[in-house]
């Protein structure tokens, strides 16, 4: 719709998502961009707009024109990283991620290309007590750690492993008290059903496993 001005923005920017979007949305009216007079090179063009309906109607396109930047598509394969943003709970600890690609192919137009330093994937191992598997996705970021957007992965997932085990230097140990009943005054009694809160603590040393 030449009137959604973001989806507009988007076509101009190259998004080929955005070109999908709009076949979807208008299968009846179709809107024809006339690029046949386009040089085979990449530069910013203006490019008229032909609109062919195939239904009865007035064509009134707004706008009339837009600007289309032609870019040369470019591949290239960048490194995975990974962002883990949960560690597993005490006494846990998770090894070094184990992944089934390492590098990863990122195309599309060049400039956006250009900008990307790592395909980032995302890992929370805040449940984990066991060793982690999982088919994750992925998303190339560029050197802030923001998503850089338009882009083809291949492939598009790949499947991540990481080893979880107990730390070594944590022991987690339940609390007995020591209630010692002949030294209460005289007169005094505990009560039934003692509440402890909490219940158990985690210990930190050199070497605790044993």
């Amino acid at each position: 719709d030449p009137s959604d001005e973001s989806l507009m923005g988007r076509l101009q920017e190259g998004d080929r998502e955005a070109l999908s979007e709009l076949v979807v949305r208008h299968q009846q009216d179709i809107f024809r961009f006339s690029l046949h007079y386009l040089k085979d090179v990449a530069g910013t063009y203006t490019v008229e707009l032909e609109t062919d309906i195939t239904r009865r109607a007035v064509a009134d396109t707004l706008p009339s024109q837009i600007t289309v930047v032609l870019e040369e598509e470019q591949a290239r394969l960048v490194q995975v990283e990974p962002n883990i943003t949960g560690q597993p709970p005490l006494p846990y600890e998770g090894g070094t991620p184990q992944f089934s690609e390492t590098e990863i192919e990122v195309s599309g137009a060049a400039s956006r290309v250009e900008q990307v330093v790592a395909v980032r994937v995302q890992l929370d191992l805040s449940e984990a007590r066991n060793d982690f598997a999982a088919e994750v996705t992925l998303t190339p970021i560029d050197v802030d750690g923001s998503p850089v957007n338009g882009l083809n992965l291949s492939p598009e997932t790949i499947r991540v492993t990481v080893p979880v085990s107990p730390r070594t230097d944590v022991r987690r140990v339940s609390i007995q008290p020591d209630i010692r009943v002949d030294t209460l005054q005289e007169g005094y009694t505990f009560s039934a059903g003692i509440e402890l809160n909490p219940t158990e603590v985690f210990l930190s040393g050199d070497d605790l496993s044993a």
